[in-house]
This record gives C-alpha cells, structure tokens and sequence, in this order.
C-alpha cells in the first residue's frame, strides 16, 4: 500500500512536496473556485499483487499569487469535483497507472465522474458484441485489467473502451493457426 500526493493547480498535476516551501494556514472556511487541490490517492495491492486506486480524498486550497503562502480546508474534505478537475485527476491516474485505475474501486471513480458500475465479463461481452473468450483470454493474459470477485470477474465497460483504443483484445474465435 503506498500513497500518492498530488497538487493540482490550474488544470496542471504537480508534485505536493512543493506546498512545503510554502506557508500555508489552516482555514475553517470553505474554498471555493478558482482553488487548488491537495489530492491523497491510496494505492493497495490485492492478493494476486495487482494495484488498484482505492481512495481518494481532496483539500482545497487557497494559493497567493507570489506563491509564498496560501490557505488550506482540512476539515472539510471536497467531494464535489468540478469536470475540469475530475478529467485532470482522471487523465493522470490512467497515464500513471491504467491498470490500477481499471480496478479503482467505484467511490474513487464516482467521484472522478464514473458513474457506471463494473458488470460480469459476459455482460461486458454481450454488451460489445466481442467472444466471451476474448475477454477472459486477455483477461487471463493480464491485457485486460479486471476485479476479481469471488470466482467471477468483473470490468468497467470503460476498461474495454480503452482497451481496444490500446490494441490490447485479439479474437480468439475459431480454431487457432497452424505454424
């Protein structure tokens, strides 16, 4: 388990260690737009060793313009992301880690502006129209990130979204080539 801190500032993710050359107050006061976001993202292994984004908890943030001092809302978390900073958020959680965020648990991505919940890999398969065998061959060969749940597995439709833009679900139908 480790975890990751991030600044995000005017549509741009920097790295949080720069918030303690700063001066910053603590503020009972909501912050309101334009602000900064402090952003922890816990990362946890399941036991098969695969990361998954399991919580995310976001601070706002006043900043001065010299960038010297600045104010910050501890006690009220943000939950209500505004879509520029959930697609700031989403985009460097795929880059950082797409597999990770192919397991996310659903309150993380909820709140970056998922809104589908996982489905059984047939469902997935029946609704993309792609041989079950597909799926879990990939699946299996770790191409196609999923949730283990009990004996099933379960995928974000989004996941097989991004999967096939990556090139990574090759049909399995039909009786493999002979060499």
């Amino acid at each position: 388990m480790w975890l990751h801190r991030l600044l995000i500032r005017d549509g741009q993710v920097e790295d949080a260690d720069r918030l303690l050359a700063m001066e910053l107050t603590s503020t009972s006061e909501p912050i309101l737009p334009p602000r900064a976001l402090l952003v922890h993202i816990l990362v946890d292994e399941d036991r098969d060793n695969r990361d998954a984004y399991r919580s995310l908890l976001c601070f706002g943030l006043r900043l001065d313009p010299a960038q010297t001092a600045g104010q910050i809302n501890m006690l009220h978390p943000i939950l209500d992301l505004r879509p520029d900073e959930q697609a700031t958020m989403r985009a460097w959680l795929i880059n950082r880690r797409w597999p990770a965020w192919a397991r996310a648990d659903p309150l993380v991505r909820q709140l970056l502006g998922e809104l589908d919940p996982p489905v059984l890999l047939a469902e997935a398969a029946r609704h993309w129209m792609i041989p079950i065998q597909t799926l879990a061959r990939a699946a299996l060969e770790e191409r196609l990130p999923t949730i283990r749940a009990g004996d099933r597995q379960l995928v974000y439709l989004t996941t097989i979204t991004e999967a096939r833009h990556r090139g990574l679900l090759h049909n399995q139908s039909g009786r493999p080539r002979r060499q």
